[in-house]
């Protein structure tokens, strides 16, 4: 799972969604972990915009609190809190504008390549 918070810091979002999928498709189990929840949650809203795989792993993550498998001041739960409520004053339109912006800053943010 290290490989897609690397590929979505280098602003790979699409490739960090679909790796992190296969894996959830190989691996159903995952689903109960804190990190691949956490992992999907970003790469989903600030990688692609999409509010329902996002919602979908904040439900998630929900669910690990109530059974009392992940504490809510856990900082992954917090984090996932905090930017799940900055993202319900935007529109599903927009999300997806906001998350391309997000990828652009990160694709100028990376060295530039010697040819």
């Amino acid at each position: 799972m290290v490989k897609n918070k690397n590929l979505l810091a280098a602003a790979k979002a699409d490739e960090a969604y679909a790796d992190l999928i296969q894996w959830q498709n190989e691996h159903p189990e995952v689903i109960k972990n804190p990190s691949f929840c956490y992992q999907l949650f970003f790469v989903a809203l600030e990688g692609r915009g999409d509010r329902e795989t996002a919602r979908l792993m904040l439900q998630r993550l929900d669910h690990l609190v109530t059974n009392d498998k992940l504490s809510p001041s856990s900082a992954i739960y917090r984090s996932v809190t905090q930017a799940w409520y900055r993202a319900l004053s935007h529109t599903d339109s927009d999300l997806p504008r906001q998350a391309h912006q997000i990828m652009q800053t990160r694709l100028e943010m990376q060295p530039k390549q010697q040819p």
